[in-house]
């Protein structure tokens, strides 16, 4: 089991960063198991909100662009026989991950 904290500093924004996920985050480790699960929640339902949810219809010739560290993203199931797709990842130097706020603390499922 690995554990993370829950809060970072935006390298460039300094801004908090929550840095949990329903398939890696099991518990805040500070808190009492009950506020831990009613916290956890709390996150998942405000990150799944459809109001803060935004799903991008490709069209060819597009190009989105995102901050990896202040957004959670995914992609639905691509089709192997669907459309070709060219994935770039494109970054700039930055502090390192671990210059954290201290928060709060996750352990992962591991």
């Amino acid at each position: 089991m690995t554990t993370t904290p829950v809060a970072h500093r935006h390298p460039r924004t300094g801004g908090t960063l929550l840095y949990v996920s329903q398939q890696m985050t099991r518990e805040v480790v500070e808190l009492e198991s009950h506020e831990s699960e009613d916290l956890l929640d709390a996150l998942f339902e405000h990150l799944y909100n459809p109001a803060n949810l935004l799903e991008h219809e490709w069209r060819a010739g597009d190009l989105v662009v995102w901050d990896n560290l202040a957004v959670q993203h995914a992609r639905p199931n691509v089709r192997a026989d669907g459309p070709v797709r060219t994935l770039r990842k494109v970054f700039a130097p930055a502090p390192s991950p671990a210059d954290h706020i201290a928060m709060p603390s996750f352990s992962k499922a591991g």
